[in-house]
């Protein structure tokens, strides 16, 4: 990581990587950062992260860098942590895959 960026724009970086969509990657990011409760830092420089905010940071990278819905190696990981880390639209409180 590169402790002079902030959270949002190293999950950015990575989408920009893939040739992701510029929507679906600003979607995906804030998605990220809401549900894995990083919203009060992703605009600070990482190397203001208390250590459980960087943890969590390379949580959003990690999912950030995988097809959601698609299980790594057949273990469901991926899916099971965009499941969790997403809010749902569909109703308050709830969780969904993308």
């Amino acid at each position: 990581m590169d402790d002079e960026l902030t959270g949002l724009e190293h999950l950015l970086l990575v989408a920009w990587r893939q040739r992701m969509d510029s929507a679906v990657a600003r979607t995906r990011a804030a998605c990220l950062v809401i549900g894995l409760g990083l919203g009060e830092v992703a605009h600070r420089p990482v190397r203001t992260y208390a250590p459980e905010a960087r943890r969590r940071l390379d949580e959003a990278l990690h999912l950030m860098s995988e097809e959601p819905g698609r299980s790594n190696g057949g273990t469901g990981r991926v899916r099971e942590g965009w499941a969790q880390a997403v809010p749902s639209t569909d109703s308050p409180g709830s969780a969904r895959s993308l």
